[in-house]
């Protein structure tokens, strides 16, 4: 797979070098030949967390660089190299692996410092019957999805994940399609069972275990003025060589999101997602759910700026231990999720195997202002939300409560600066694990595109 990943990428340079020197003219060359990239740096300092009574103060940047050509009227490829880099440390404290190999690898601990191919794809338009496909290392799905994405993430390891994938985009009527058959490399894939960036020997690794991921995706914004709709169908078959069994988790999707016409400034995003397939290592079908509304209230307030005010709740299913032929905990497919509600919140719940979210319910308030005394640069943001069980563990109820406040400097599209200050104090089921100390984070955030 590295080999073929090389020989692709060469490839690929060598079409986006021939489609630039071959352009006599300069102006249809800047139509033919791109190239961009996003430089991010955050630094943090993270007190208490999980209980460790310690204070861990690191800084991590991350470089992305994609180029592109049209090596004909219909014919394009594109090409994303990635670079993560601990501040002070060693490549040889992080376990190395193939880019796309596994969602905790490229997702968690085990990239940094990993120089890395996440999108090389050629990409022909209307192919055969008006479909668009894309064959290649591509990402998929939507940024703080609530459970299907693989791209760049923003928490605190700046993780990227990406697909090995064959996908066709087409148009039926007023709705939009996309089919997706992908898969990971076939290196092996660690669980993340209790890994820590300074101990990667606790990372498991299981031999030869091919995953594929399948999709298929309806999407539709004329149907209705002012909303969009979509119904979403994924699968993931894991092969389990140790027994010969596989494993296969179906998931539907679907989501409703928009303006309320009634009210002016008032938007919603609601999302059901099911469960379906079956475990047959563990003799279990899958039958957990999750669902998550969102409404957003935006406003010019007179003598203060812009103002958005949301609110939200979060229902993930936990397993209630009434039968032992399902398992009622909701499952999804890769790690991001939940970002934009709270940062610590967001760590914990993905700070584990990338299925390990499940079993939670998570009402939350935000609210963000944007002066105008300062030209719209500049914005406040609070945040607090409240992570609970669906279901009792050992008896208990109840995770932690957080409060987030946040400033952020955004001169530009292609610029901005910020910085967040946050708090998690656990109680229930965490305080008997952790302790009643809260969690305490401060971080900043510096990101440059171009």
């Amino acid at each position: 797979m590295a080999k073929g990943m090389l020989l692709l990428t060469v490839a690929i340079l060598v079409l986006c070098l021939s489609a630039q020197s071959s352009l006599a003219d300069p102006g249809e060359e800047d139509k033919r030949f791109w190239i961009g990239g996003e430089l991010t740096t955050k630094g943090f300092s993270l007190e208490n967390y999980k209980g460790s009574g310690v204070t861990d103060q690191f800084v991590l940047s991350r470089a992305m660089i994609s180029a592109g050509a049209k090596a004909t009227d219909r014919v394009s490829v594109g090409l994303l190299v990635a670079k993560t880099r601990l501040w002070g440390k060693s490549a040889t404290l992080f376990q190395q692996g193939e880019p796309g190999a596994s969602e905790f690898l490229t997702g968690g601990h085990g990239f940094l410092d990993n120089f890395g191919v996440y999108n090389a794809y050629l990409e022909v338009n209307d192919a055969v019957w008006g479909l668009d496909l894309t064959l290649g290392r591509q990402f998929a799905g939507e940024c703080e999805d609530a459970f299907f994405f693989y791209g760049p993430q923003y928490g605190r390891f700046l993780g990227i994940t990406s697909l090995d994938a064959a996908r066709a985009d087409w148009t039926w009527g007023a709705v939009g399609m996309t089919a997706l058959a992908g898969k990971k490399a076939e290196t092996g894939a660690g669980d993340g069972s209790g890994c820590d960036p300074e101990y990667p020997d606790s990372v498991v690794y299981i031999e030869d275990q091919d995953v594929n991921i399948y999709g298929l995706m309806a999407k539709s914004t004329t149907l209705v003025a002012g909303q969009t709709f979509d119904l979403d169908l994924y699968s993931r078959r894991r092969g389990l060589s140790e027994s010969g069994k596989t494993d296969n988790l179906v998931l539907l999707v679907l989501r409703s999101r928009g303006e309320i016409p009634v009210f002016s400034g008032l938007e919603y995003d609601a999302i059901l997602a099911l469960n379906g397939g079956k475990n047959e290592e563990a003799d279990q079908t899958y039958n957990g759910w999750l669902g998550r509304g969102i409404g957003y209230y935006n406003a010019d307030v007179p003598s203060i700026g812009g103002m958005r005010l949301e609110a939200g709740y979060v229902y993930v299913s936990g397993d209630k231990s009434s039968t032992s032929d399902k398992d009622e905990h909701f499952a999804r497919m890769s790690r991001d999720c939940f970002y934009s509600m709270a940062v610590i919140v967001y760590e914990i719940l993905n700070d584990s195997a990338p299925e390990a979210v499940s079993n939670v319910t998570i009402p939350w308030v935000g609210l963000e202002i944007v002066p105008d005394v300062f030209g719209g640069k500049w914005s406040l943001r609070a945040i607090g939300c409240d992570l609970d069980t669906a279901e009792p563990i050992a008896g208990l109820d109840g995770k932690g409560k957080e409060i987030d406040i946040g400033l952020k400097y955004a001169p530009s599209d292609d610029l901005f600066l910020s910085i967040m200050c946050a708090q998690f104090t656990p109680r229930g089921i965490l305080e008997a694990n952790w302790g009643s100390d809260p969690i305490k984070q401060v971080s900043g955030e510096l990101t440059v595109k171009f």
